[in-house]
C-alpha cells in the first residue's frame, strides 16, 4: 500500500477527530453525571452492573479487567471501596486459594438497578440523541471491531 492512500482526507481527518475527542471526553461526562445523580463513579457502576448480568452474581477480581480498564491494583482499591459499602463481598476462589472471587450482595443488585436508569439516560442524551439516522447495526459493529483491537 502506498504511503498516499494511508493519508486521511479532510473528512476522514475530521471524523477521525472527532471520534477521538469524544472518546475522551464522554467518559469523563458519564463520569460527573453519575456521581450527581448516584454518587458512584462510572468504573464502579461497572462493576457493579457487570456482575448484576453475570451468572451467579460472582466473577475472578481479575476478571473485572474486561469491564473496566485499570490496573489490578486499582481494581482493588474499587472493590474494597465497594466491599466496605457492602454492595460486594469477597471470598477465595475453591480451585485456586490465590484467587479471590468478588460476589455482588442483595444491596449491590439494589444499587446497580436504581443506578441504571440514571445510566442509560446519560447514553441517550449524550450519545443516542446525537447519533440522528445513523445505522445502529452498522455503527455497533464498527465500535465493536475497534474494541476487538489489540494496542
Amino acid at each position: 500500500m502506498d504511503v498516499a492512500d494511508e493519508i486521511l482526507t479532510p473528512d476522514e481527518q475530521a471524523a477521525c477527530d472527532a471520534l477521538t475527542r469524544a472518546l475522551l471526553t464522554l467518559p469523563k461526562i458519564i463520569d460527573a453525571r453519575l456521581m450527581r445523580s448516584t454518587e458512584l463513579t462510572l468504573a464502579e457502576y461497572s462493576v457493579l452492573i457487570g456482575l448484576a448480568e453475570t451468572p451467579g452474581r460472582t466473577v475472578r477480581i481479575s476478571e473485572l479487567s474486561a469491564w473496566v480498564p485499570m490496573t489490578r491494583s486499582g481494581l482493588t482499591r474499587l472493590v474494597d471501596r465497594l466491599a466496605r459499602h457492602g454492595f460486594v463481598g469477597r471470598e477465595p476462589a475453591v480451585d485456586d486459594r490465590r484467587s479471590q472471587l468478588v460476589v455482588l450482595t442483595e444491596s449491590g443488585v439494589r444499587l446497580a438497578e436504581a443506578s441504571k436508569i440514571a445510566y442509560q439516560t446519560s447514553l441517550r442524551r449524550l450519545i443516542l440523541d446525537n447519533l440522528h439516522g445513523l445505522d445502529l447495526t452498522k455503527f455497533t459493529y464498527a465500535f465493536e471491531r475497534m474494541g476487538e483491537l489489540d494496542a
